[in-house]
């Protein structure tokens, strides 16, 4: 056991296993799967009851720095690169839609200016 003394070790506990199997996840630059790993990751976090083995107290503070991390930054980030790569819109505007233009109305704006 000529490794590492704390990365060759099996996982102790749920927090643990959660990080380790999905370690491996990100082994790629393909953004759709670090996508998907994130997302793997994230829900692995988030299930309840899980059981810590040593400080809880730190085991509850990692655990929230990486649901928040990944909540906050690494998922929005990679969809946001992959709808780069997809050519889709980034800004949604869908909602226009929905406003009530009372009173406005582009051809009169048009048609005044042009008199």
């Amino acid at each position: 056991n000529g490794g590492s003394l704390i990365w060759d070790k099996r996982p102790i506990d749920w927090l643990d296993y959660c990080c380790y199997c999905h370690d491996m996840g990100y082994d790629t630059y393909d953004q759709a799967k670090l996508l998907e790993a994130d997302l793997a990751f994230l829900q692995c976090l988030e299930q309840p009851h899980m059981r810590t083995v040593g400080d809880k107290r730190d085991a509850i503070l990692y655990k929230t720095m990486c649901i928040h991390g990944l909540k906050n930054i690494l998922i929005p980030y990679r969809t946001h690169l992959l709808k780069l790569h997809s050519g889709q819109p980034l800004i949604q505007f869908g909602w226009l839609s929905n406003v009530w233009w009372e009173g406005w109305n582009a051809r009169s704006q048009t048609s005044a200016k042009a008199e």
